[in-house]
């Protein structure tokens, strides 16, 4: 169970899941989010209504946000910062 590794030092997260995976429960990702909320983890969680392992049965479009809302966010957190250490 992942949600056991779970510490305030984990890094920052994106869950994308089917709400009708019968390979994973859904439910495992719900626990992940809620863990992550309480170690206060950066953190987002896409529910794909109706789709199953590997999101097949999603509806596309919210797919395509989900996606691109999970790049954007990890995108934030991998981008070096423009300032210099003296704040300039």
């Amino acid at each position: 169970m992942p949600v056991k590794n779970v510490t305030s030092e984990y890094p920052p997260t994106v869950l994308i899941h089917g709400t009708a995976d019968t390979d994973v429960p859904f439910e495992q990702s719900e626990l992940m989010a809620a863990e992550f909320k309480k170690q206060n983890i950066p953190f987002q969680f896409h529910r794909i209504v109706n789709a199953e392992h590997g999101l097949s049965g999603g509806d596309r479009a919210e797919i395509q946000k989900a996606e691109r809302d999970a790049f954007a966010f990890v995108k934030q957190y991998l981008e070096p910062s423009t300032k210099s250490s003296n704040g300039q």
